[in-house]
């Protein structure tokens, strides 16, 4: 993805949007673009102007029927204002962006626990092997620079992993979506609830009007976690998305609104 510094070299006005994850794009009466949701493309009225994504910037369009927008602060972004911090603390726990070299350890953290985590999570049915965390690491490389998710490892003060949480923009404009899992030796100390605590706020604070937590009607203790933290039930519905050895391919939607909204 480029910067937008040429507007000259418009010569569409729709086609495929160029940033990672992005679909179809057509641009406003008001010289904003959106991507993915609309559909009327017979809207377009405007060739350039300012990304209506959250916290883009000016757009320009691409001969080959792509747009790029520029994020606030100077980055190309999708669907988000800012880049969340790398790392996170409330003292207690820490978070910190995943590391290609964590694929060993990743491996050591999941194949302890796979009992654990088979029933809910499907990438863990069936064995884990250390190629599983070299492509995992891989993607949330990938994703993190592309603004599609924000993983990070749930870590001790000796840097040893205990978890896996997520930021992911898959819910849509001005959402964050939550996702996490906990060893199995690391239950019990309210890590998971810490960790989706500190990422709702960071979440807020870079510009999200919501945040959502999913999880399987059958898991129970996953549904804790909102609502401990405040978010209010919102939806049950079929799932989207594959599930463990014990999932009922029910999801239970959760949601916060952001403060003052």
């Amino acid at each position: 993805m480029l910067l937008v510094t040429d507007p000259a070299a418009v010569t569409a006005e729709t086609g495929v949007c160029g940033l990672v994850g992005c679909g179809p794009y057509r641009l406003l009466s008001a010289g904003s673009v959106l991507c993915c949701w609309f559909t009327d493309p017979a809207a377009v009225t405007a060739e350039t102007g300012v990304c209506g994504l959250v916290g883009c910037g000016p757009y320009r369009l691409l001969s080959a029927g792509s747009v790029n927008a520029v994020r606030a602060g100077g980055g190309v972004g999708q669907h988000r204002g800012m880049e969340p911090a790398p790392e996170l603390s409330d003292g207690e726990v820490r978070l910190r962006r995943w590391r290609t070299a964590d694929a060993a350890a990743m491996h050591r953290a999941v194949n302890e626990s796979l009992d654990h985590l088979a029933p809910f999570m499907p990438w863990a049915v069936g064995g884990y092997s250390e190629a599983d965390a070299v492509l995992f690491l891989t993607a949330a490389r990938r994703e993190w620079r592309a603004g599609e998710a924000f993983s990070y490892a749930i870590v001790s003060a000796g840097d040893e992993i205990m978890g896996s949480c997520s930021l992911m923009t898959r819910i849509g404009e001005g959402g964050l979506e939550i996702g996490y899992w906990v060893g199995k030796p690391y239950t019990g100390r309210g890590l998971a609830t810490r960790a989706a605590a500190l990422l709702t706020v960071e979440a807020f604070r870079i510009g999200a009007a919501r945040v959502e937590i999913r999880h399987d009607a059958a898991n129970e203790r996953s549904g804790l976690i909102p609502a401990r933290l405040g978010f209010t039930r919102v939806a049950s519905r079929p799932a989207e998305l594959p599930g463990g050895t014990a999932s009922t391919g029910t999801h239970i939607f959760w949601r916060l609104m952001a403060p003052g909204s």
